[in-house]
């Protein structure tokens, strides 16, 4: 991606079974694709596309899926027009205490603004999810959806907290 040498169009997937594991991934440039699962308790996420003052970070899609309990997840995309999903399931114990977090933050260059996804089954999950519009903040049409709780469960002591910034 001009004007500098950056990634474009990168693919990674990791795929953790057990306790205690962490993977980390970091991509620059645009329409890059990151794919994760980990099974098991005590396991850590954090995917950053993009960095806080990048030229070029777009059209980016991280997702990750965590299946067990005190389970960590972070995904920060920077720039504009990105997807994030995080889902913390409870197939295998029950999903308790988890946490996920989504920072989108945008600038006005080809604003259509992010898409957040954040979903988690079983208790005492804690979910936070940020977008915004940049500086000013004239961008904007940031999507944003929590879901705790499944079919045939609620979520008890749950905790969601939205905020975004910008237009539409």
């Amino acid at each position: 991606v001009q004007p500098s040498i950056s990634g474009y169009q990168n693919h990674s997937e990791i795929t953790q079974d057990g306790a205690g594991n962490d993977f980390t991934a970091l991509q620059q440039g645009d329409t890059n694709m990151n794919f994760g699962s980990q099974v098991g308790l005590d396991n850590t996420v954090m995917v950053k596309q993009g960095a806080n003052a990048a030229q070029q970070a777009q059209d980016n899609v991280a997702l990750s899926d965590q299946d067990g309990k005190d389970n960590s997840a972070e995904i920060e995309q920077y720039y504009d027009n990105n997807m994030a999903s995080i889902t913390q399931r409870n197939d295998q114990v029950a999903g308790v205490e988890n946490q996920s977090y989504q920072l989108q933050t945008a600038n006005p260059n080809q604003t259509a603004g992010h898409i957040a996804i954040g979903e988690q089954w079983g208790d005492d999950n804690k979910l936070v999810q940020m977008q915004d519009s940049g500086s000013p903040a004239s961008g904007g049409a940031n999507r944003a959806e929590a879901y705790q709780g499944d079919a045939t469960t609620g979520a008890e002591n749950a905790f969601a907290q939205q905020l975004q910034s910008g237009d539409n």
